[in-house]
């Protein structure tokens, strides 16, 4: 059995594009660790056994660094705590914020996106 067609893309001006809400300036996404000092399970282990992604939309893609990875999307954070908390046996620790507020990250945002418009006008 084929798999059914995907559906043409809409072109610029077409009347499902104009009806589009405007897409949200991106604000830049938060890098984090789960670390264990015990491990409930018996399959993490101790010590930092994944990193995550919380995207601008509040969406989290987590990967477990353990022998079983895996990599899994969940609708925000509250839904990795709810799995994988153990009840506090679980700390999330933010290792990075790529986002327009953080001035640290300030000039590096800057120099990726000049370097991309470089490469654009080429």
């Amino acid at each position: 059995m084929q798999a059914p067609a995907l559906p043409a893309l809409p072109q610029t001006g077409d009347k499902d594009t104009e009806e589009r809400q405007e897409v949200p300036k991106v604000r830049g996404v938060k890098l984090f660790e789960l670390r264990r000092k015990i491990d409930i399970s018996g399959v993490s282990g101790i010590g930092t056994v994944a990193q995550g992604v919380i995207f601008d939309n509040g969406k989290v893609a987590l990967t477990w660094l353990t022998p079983f990875t895996s990599v899994t999307v969940y609708e925000n954070l509250n839904h990795v705590i709810a799995v994988h908390g153990h009840d506090g046996a679980t700390q999330i620790v933010q290792i990075a914020d790529l986002s327009d507020e953080n001035e640290f990250m300030k000039p590096f945002r800057e120099k990726i996106l000049n370097s991309g418009t470089e490469e654009l006008s080429k």
